[in-house]
């Protein structure tokens, strides 16, 4: 799948590597977009095996579901590649996305300045235990009801978060439990945070 550059149309690879119990690396370097209604999502959803993933030219990401679950429950996966993610939109469209991923150690997503629509980014982190580092620091904006709900809940080893460029948060239970069960954090460089529970 390296030379594949976007996908469009409803279903386009979701689920295609689904339960691959025994897949071990997925190269889309060249993947740029995927604006298609659970476009790719639960691509390698319980690949048990799946070390790491190569998504390093993903810029855009935009309809509903679409990446939503796409490494849920991959329990091996050490090493992912989103550096250039820079937008998502749609609703539940990267929803637990490392859901589970319980060796995951670091996340960059340095790049992601915009993450658009209901639960869009709920339950992104959730039970990664592992955990210690995400980078969000170009993150401007963030709009949708739920959209950060239980994003990082149960990451026991996160320890800071960097969400200083973060000026707008709209909607309703926006970031709900969103750092719930976190309990080696320190320090959340997060403006904007208003009496939310840790």
């Amino acid at each position: 799948m390296s030379s594949l550059t976007n996908v469009v149309g409803s279903y386009g690879a979701g689920y295609m590597f689904y339960n691959c119990t025994n897949l071990e690396t997925i190269d889309c370097r060249s993947l740029e977009t995927v604006n298609a209604q659970y476009g790719i999502s639960s691509l390698c959803n319980k690949c048990k095996k799946l070390v790491s993933a190569d998504f390093r030219s993903l810029k855009l990401v935009a309809n509903n579901y679409t990446i939503q679950g796409i490494f849920n429950e991959c329990s091996a996966l050490t090493s992912v590649n989103l550096s250039s993610l820079e937008t998502v939109s749609g609703t539940s469209c990267m929803q637990s996305i490392f859901y589970y991923c319980t060796s995951l150690e670091s996340i960059d997503l340095s790049s992601l300045t915009s993450i658009t629509g209901t639960s869009a980014a709920s339950g992104m982190c959730s039970g990664c235990t592992k955990l210690f580092s995400i980078d969000l620091s170009s993150l401007t904006s963030a709009a949708g009801a739920n959209v950060f709900s239980s994003a990082f809940s149960n990451c026991t080893n996160l320890v800071d978060i960097d969400l200083s460029s973060l000026t707008s948060l709209t909607e309703s239970s926006a970031t709900a439990n969103m750092f719930q069960k976190c309990t080696s954090l320190e320090k959340i460089y997060f403006p904007m945070l208003s009496g939310i529970p840790l």
